[in-house]
């Protein structure tokens, strides 16, 4: 098997992660927004109810992306952001401009929040960044970690495993220092809420993917030899994880100490997670890839993009709807999302990669 082929099988865990979040997201959103005679009857589902943890989850996906980039002893700045913006503005701008022209046209007017989108810098500001469509916010402060990720290219020693690991640890604690000297700023759970996700408050999940790519330099092989062992500690982490966050679902921004150590502990188990799938040996990636699991994982990013504005598009033919049994609407929307997250796949994020690879090796070239 060559060396490409078998670098594609590594990713496949990756994948399913991918889809696993995005799936979970979707399925908070669904459960959280929709009418209750539009979902099925799972009372308050605990599992679906914590939904937004998938968002930690991708954060961590993309540490754990960028940290292996960035390891790469040729990898140069320029390079490094044009291969970053054309793997994810094109796609975002499409879903952009359909949330405005379609679902909410109103705000052309609001000029500072069309150029904020525009530039990315909307999650910056209150009230703007997931107004046209709640899940944006995240793609500005995923941009926002690029460039500050980009920096890390000016470094001495970035080769060197110390380097990473101190830098980790750095990412981690200033992280949970922010988040817990914003309690000193205010109480008001909205505000603690737009701060404490602000990028700073969120570093500590790139941090742990920077790590779990060092630790996969020392520890690939035994990951891969006894891999179901190494799969099922994973899970009992994440399982660990959400009891702990079970009894503060509801006032989870009231306390400072949950605020705190949330993310550490998400951190910790989805990191671990990570690590795991990367390095799943070949007959779990092939098993992933027949499974059609690494697709779902491909257009994830589409999924992510969409759900909410297919969401808000059939709120006014909910009326329809509510004649029918809810399983009419769950399968209209799902189709809506899969169809055209391929669409944006195919079309926009796979011939933009290809660009943005081009226009990358020309760069270096020079």
């Amino acid at each position: 098997m060559n060396a490409s082929l078998k670098q594609s099988n590594r990713l496949s865990g990756l994948d399913f992660l991918r889809a696993f979040a995005a799936v979970w997201v979707f399925l908070f959103h669904y459960i959280d927004l929709s009418p209750n005679q539009l979902k099925p009857a799972l009372g308050n589902n605990f599992y679906v109810g914590v939904g937004w943890n998938g968002v930690d989850l991708f954060f961590v996906l993309s540490g754990f992306l960028i940290g292996t980039i960035l390891c790469r002893e040729h990898e140069n700045i320029k390079s490094f952001l044009i291969r970053r913006f054309f793997r994810i503005y094109p796609a975002y701008l499409v879903v952009l401009f359909l949330c405005l022209y379609i679902n909410k046209p109103y705000f052309f007017d609001n000029k500072l929040l069309i150029i904020s989108h525009l530039l990315m810098f909307h999650n910056l500001m209150p009230g703007y960044g997931g107004a046209i469509n709640g899940v944006l916010w995240t793609l500005g402060e995923e941009f926002q970690f690029y460039l500050l990720a980009a920096l890390i290219l000016f470094l001495p020693k970035r080769n060197k495993t110390s380097f990473w690991y101190g830098l980790s640890v750095i990412l981690i604690t200033s992280s949970a220092l922010y988040r817990w000297g914003i309690f000193g700023i205010t109480t008001d759970t909205t505000i603690l809420f737009f701060l404490t996700t602000q990028l700073p408050g969120m570093l500590g999940l790139f941090g742990v993917g920077f790590l779990a790519v060092q630790i996969k330099k020392l520890a690939r092989v035994y990951i891969t030899r006894f891999f179901r062992f190494f799969l099922t500690l994973s899970i009992v982490g994440v399982f660990f994880y959400l009891e702990w966050l079970y009894p503060h679902v509801g006032d989870y921004w009231e306390h400072q100490e949950v605020v705190l150590l949330g993310r550490v502990y998400s951190g910790a188990a989805f990191s671990f997670l990570v690590l795991v799938f990367s390095c799943a040996p070949d007959s779990v990636n092939d098993c992933l890839k027949k499974s059609g699991l690494v697709f779902i994982g491909e257009i994830s990013y589409g999924i992510y993009l969409t759900h909410l504005f297919f969401m808000d598009l059939l709120r006014s033919y909910e009326p329809f709807f509510l004649q029918h049994h809810w399983t009419l609407y769950f399968v209209i929307l799902v189709t809506l999302i899969g169809i055209t997250s391929s669409l944006i796949y195919f079309l926009v994020e796979r011939p933009f990669i290809k660009l943005g690879a081009y226009l990358s090796k020309k760069m270096a070239n020079r």
